[in-house]
Order: C-alpha cells, then structure tokens, then sequence
C-alpha cells in the first residue's frame, strides 16, 4: 500500500527552502567569502533538525561573543543553553581539532628547526584553540629535526604547572640532546612572569646535567609569541648566542606587533599566576 505524502506547512516550506539556500551559497562562494552567521548557519543545517538556522546563529555569536566562544565551549553548556542536541554539540567540539591537525599535517615532516621563528611555526598548532594555559616539549634530534611533542600540562585559566622531572625523563627516555620549552597564556600577553623566568633557568641547569640543551622557551598568547632567548643569555639557552637576538620577525618579514618587555618591570611587579 503507496505510504501517505506528509504534508508540510508553509512555514516548515520556508525553511527548507532556507536550508537549500545556505547550503547553495557555500557551494557557490566558498566559505571564505560567507560571514559568520551566515557560515554557521550552514553549518548547523547539516547537524540540527529544521530550524531557523540563522537565528540560532546569531544567538550563539551574540551569547558567547564571537566563533572562538562557541568553539570554547564545554558540550553541556552547548547542550544546556541552545538545548543542541549532543551530536550537534559533538560536531562543533570537533572543528578546532581538525584546524589543529590540518595545521601539524602542513608542517614540514623534515623541517630544520634552526631559529626561535621555525619552533614558533612548528609549535603554534599545538596551542591552538585551547582557552586554558598548556605546556609542551618539542624533542629535536641530532639534525635538528622534530622528533616527537610531548604534553607537560594542561592548566586554567592563568597558571600551568611545568614539571621539570617529566620534561627530563622525556628528553632521556627519547634520546634527545636538545629540545624547546612552551607554554601559553591565552588570556595574558606574551611576556614572562618573574616564575616563568626562574622555571627556564631551573630546568635548563637541570638538563645541563643531563647532557640535554635547552634550546628556548617560548611563550604564546593570541596571536603573539615571546622568545625567552631574548631574556636569558647563552649560558642557559642555545639559542642565545645567535645575534641581534630582538630582531628575528624584522629579519624574516614577520611582525607580531609586540616589543619586548622588559621581564621584571618595577611598576607592576610580576605576575606569580602566570606559569
């Protein structure tokens, strides 16, 4: 027996046909030339039953204050505000790791790290889209190249916790003389705190033991990074005795648009949350 034609309403009429129409429109622009809303919208019609998709848009933008608050986000507060479903929710947690993973597939699997600026660029995928502070080694072999990032800390809003005896078993364990500190501050700015300083200068007497070399640590903070080759001098990072060491972005035709700090300004003091 032929099954019955359900029949729509004229408003579920208008949203398809809205649905169809964001749908069209990333195909035929590409979603480089789509807004937010607009990109987001598209986005949800693949994941959401019908729906006005671009008013759920515009709320989320507007109630977590841009794409980053979305993709920020834990999944029950996803779940709990919009009353998204769990896949939906799922679906969204999952767009900063793919970023992230396309971004360590397009790194150069034998590039040299020679500079502060090359473990920048290797380093940088590993930071980003988290909101709290992490910590990461970066294991170099005898070419200089990449050997493995290990995790040291996943941290808060505004502290991280560096173990210096897991970075030490790591470098031994993998068989690595030299290697690169990194840490993030998220919601700061990419300078040092007065502990950020003593940490590097700990652990790089630490590894000297060892036979392992400190090449530098970086710090990253929205868009900037800070070179703490710039602060110590060689006898604590390698990367040290490479001059003029304030001028690697002018040199290579990158600007961050951050000076160096000086680490210890007498007006404020320095940060003790920052890690």
């Amino acid at each position: 027996m032929p099954t019955k034609k359900t029949q729509r309403t004229p408003e579920e009429e208008k949203l398809i046909a809205e649905r169809s129409r964001l749908r069209e429109e990333v195909r035929r622009i590409g979603p480089e030339e789509i807004g937010d809303a607009e990109l987001l919208s598209a986005l949800l019609s693949y994941t959401l039953p019908l729906c006005d998709y671009r008013s759920v848009a515009e709320r989320m933008l507007k109630y977590f204050g841009g794409i980053k608050g979305i993709f920020d986000a834990p999944e029950d507060q996803l779940e709990k505000a919009f009353g998204l479903p769990m896949h939906t929710a799922l679906t969204l947690k999952c767009v900063p790791t793919l970023c992230r993973r396309l971004e360590y597939e397009a790194m150069p699997q034998k590039m040299q790290i020679k500079t502060p600026f090359d473990a920048e660029r290797w380093l940088f995928p590993r930071f980003f889209g988290y909101d709290n502070e992490r910590a990461v080694l970066l294991l170099l072999n005898k070419q200089s190249r990449p050997m493995d990032v290990i995790l040291i800390g996943d941290g808060g809003k505004r502290e991280v916790y560096i173990d210096r005896r897991k970075i030490a078993r790591a470098a031994v364990i993998n068989s690595s003389k030299n290697v690169i500190l990194a840490h993030s501050h998220p919601n700061g700015a990419a300078r040092p705190s007065e502990n950020d300083i003593i940490v590097t200068m700990q652990l790089a007497k630490d590894l000297a033991v060892l036979d392992v070399t400190l090449w530098d640590h970086l710090i990253f903070s929205r868009g900037s990074c800070y070179y703490m080759s710039t602060t110590l001098d060689r006898s604590y990072l390698a990367f040290s005795d490479i001059e003029p060491k304030t001028d690697w972005r002018k040199a290579l035709e990158y600007d961050a648009g951050f000076d160096i700090p000086d680490p210890f300004p007498e007006e404020n003091g320095a940060d003790p949350a920052d890690g």
